[in-house]
């Protein structure tokens, strides 16, 4: 998230961003990240950013709550982790893993419920918190696209799609992006 001053100067540039860690950002944070990549971009550069797509929302909620619980554990590792780096005493069995699709922001949404009134203190910070039986500590977005949200964002930031490349069902899609002047609508 830091700028990438460095990389302004130098010639023609084909700047990859594959996976799809955009959608692990906020609408502001996924905003501030294109354009900060836009300033470094001249005209002929590009960008190919990999962004996963809205699918049924049966799929991205069952794949998001697994049977293997793979991701369950994934979630509860930040109470562990809390644990060990913040001197936290999060009882991992107190906690639930929950995870729902917002249609409003179109995004997986991942919670920790607490199953049961429960008191946590930090002792690296000297600082205490209670959570309430079903009160949720929201850990995650997973933020999905439509073509008409991510033309939307690219538009804001100053890119235009030159094309999007595709999985057979539109699930996950690499976007080949340059840069435009938004000030010259």
């Amino acid at each position: 998230m830091q700028p990438l001053t460095g990389l302004k100067n130098h010639r023609k540039k084909l700047i990859l961003f594959l996976g799809s860690t955009i959608g692990n950002l906020d609408k502001a944070e996924s905003f501030n990240l294109l354009r900060n990549i836009a300033s470094i971009m001249s005209d002929s550069d590009r960008l190919i950013i990999g962004m996963d797509m809205l699918k049924p929302v049966s799929l991205l909620e069952a794949a998001y709550n697994d049977s293997q619980g793979v991701t369950k554990a994934f979630n509860l590792n930040i109470l562990t982790r809390l644990n060990r780096e913040a001197g936290a005493n999060f009882g991992l069995e107190d906690f639930e893993h929950l995870a729902f699709f917002n249609p409003d922001k179109e995004q997986i949404e991942m919670h920790l419920q607490a199953r049961k009134p429960v008191n946590v203190a930090f002792a690296q910070m000297a600082w205490s918190t209670a959570f309430d039986e079903g009160e949720t500590l929201h850990t995650e977005i997973c933020r999905k696209y439509s073509k008409l949200s991510a033309n939307r964002l690219f538009r804001a930031a100053g890119f235009s799609p030159v094309d999007w490349f595709g999985d057979d069902r539109d699930w996950f899609a690499l976007v080949l992006l340059k840069k435009i002047n938004i000030l010259a609508k």
